[in-house]
């Protein structure tokens, strides 16, 4: 009986055997190396997916192989620093915002002197982020015509903040360019507005103590 049953089961388990290396492919998530085919696009490859605050965090994988990230090898962990030799999936909900500037410090420091500057009341509470006008997964160079920064598409993308901006209003310059011997308008701006407000202040300054000078005299 026992000779019977082994002789059935003999096919059934070098079945298994041969999947055995297949099914050890698809083992949880946690276990496997950083592999964004593997781990990242598990999960957000789901159209439908939302983080716990409901923003969709839907990656789509053709658009970001098509990015100049993409492009450049920088994978997921290029720009969410803190998920790399992460394995313990899925991840903690409330990543840190991507810190643009660590690989783009020269137009992080441009962009602070330009515009959309976070000197503004406004700007200081809800300031411009790189995302809001370059985009997330998908960007692209500003010369390609289906970046969201190029020319063609300036008005659109402005719109979104600024309703109303046509082709006019986006030939400004956003990125700050100092350069030698070459101020930009903002720079000129900046520095006439930071004399103005030096005179204006040796004025008062003036005035207080002649005031103080004439009540002194007439005691």
């Amino acid at each position: 009986m026992r000779g019977a049953r082994a002789a059935r089961l003999g096919p059934g388990l070098a079945f298994l055997a041969l999947l055995g290396p297949f099914a050890a492919a698809r083992v949880p998530a946690g276990t496997l190396d950083q592999d964004e085919a593997r781990t990242c696009l598990v999960c957000h490859d789901d159209a439908e997916l939302v983080s716990s605050a409901g923003t969709p965090v839907y990656v789509n994988a053709e658009d970001f192989a098509a990015s100049v990230h993409g492009r450049a090898g920088a994978g997921c962990v290029g720009c969410h620093a803190e998920l790399k030799g992460f394995t313990d999936f899925p991840h903690p909900p409330d990543l840190k915002p991507v810190n643009c500037a660590s690989c783009h410090g020269d137009y992080a420091r441009t962009s602070t002197g330009g515009v959309h500057a976070m000197s503004s009341p406004r700007l200081a509470r809800k300031p411009v982020l790189c995302k809001d006008c370059h985009g997330y997964h998908g960007v692209l160079r500003s010369t390609d015509p289906g970046s969201s920064v190029h020319s063609s598409n300036l008005p659109a993308t402005c719109a979104g903040c600024h309703p109303g901006a046509e082709r006019n209003f986006a030939r400004g310059r956003v990125h700050e360019y100092p350069g030698p011997g070459s101020p930009t308008p903002a720079g000129v701006v900046r520095l006439l507005y930071k004399i103005l407000i030096g005179l204006m202040a040796g004025f008062f300054l003036v005035a207080i103590a002649a005031d103080l000078r004439r009540s002194r005299r007439g005691r």
